[in-house]
């Protein structure tokens, strides 16, 4: 028997749950559900009881399954389908060292599904020009014309808006593979800016619309200028 579970957004996005465990299939459909609300994207979900229904030609963006016995359809699923995501929930705390196939604890489903909100939101921050940051309880959509820069201090990085600054733990580097746009550079260690709000760049100093002025590194400086003029062209 299969369930069902669509919304209308503007990215669909395939998963396949299985496990003949009602609760499981709750907490992680309402952690998925709740994760993409309101932000673009159709996350169609069936569920299955067993593994045998399903078809290895049905395409999946994500299986998630709960018993290892699985591993070896898990494996040939794969090799048909290279880019789906494939989770196994365990029972115990025996890791799978089966790339790239990964694994959530039953015992803390709640935090171990992070890493599936993550490979879920760098596929919606790819297709709709924004960025998703997930704290502890909540997911911010941030658009990116409302990013004027990022920047990090020790294990925090500050994303500076165009309505408020906001903090985070994600690197600069993270943040520069998750907003996956050209119209963003990394001019030195610390800062991440947007080309978008620069108004002027005048002996490796970048002067931003909103005041700020910001140091281009020696080291960056050529790549930087490039990067600026390749901006002007494009835009």
């Amino acid at each position: 028997m299969h369930l069902y579970l669509s919304f209308r957004r503007i990215i669909m996005y395939k998963i396949a749950i299985i496990t003949n465990d009602s609760i499981t299939v709750k907490k992680i459909t309402t952690k998925i559900l709740k994760a993409f609300n309101n932000h673009s994207v159709d996350p169609k979900i069936t569920t299955y009881n067993d593994i045998q229904p399903l078809n290895l030609n049905t395409h999946y963006d994500m299986l998630i399954i709960d018993n290892y016995r699985n591993i070896t359809f898990a494996k040939k699923y794969r090799q048909k389908h290279l880019n789906t995501h494939i989770i196994f929930i365990s029972n115990n705390h025996d890791f799978l060292y089966i790339q790239p196939i990964n694994e959530i604890k039953q015992n803390h489903l709640q935090s171990d599904c992070y890493p599936i909100i993550n490979h879920l939101t760098h596929k919606t921050n790819h297709h709709n020009n924004v960025l998703l940051i997930q704290t502890k309880s909540d997911l911010i959509t941030i658009k990116h014309n409302q990013i004027i820069y990022c920047q990090s201090q020790g294990h925090t990085s500050y994303i500076y808006t165009t309505k408020t600054t906001l903090t985070t733990r994600y690197k600069l580097s993270q943040l520069e593979t998750m907003l996956n746009s050209k119209d963003f550079h990394l001019i030195n260690q610390s800062y991440l800016i947007n080309w978008h709000f620069v108004y002027q760049i005048k002996n490796k100093d970048v002067f931003l619309t909103n005041g700020t002025i910001l140091h281009i590194s020696r080291r960056k400086y050529k790549q930087a200028i490039a990067s600026y003029q390749k901006y002007l062209i494009t835009r």
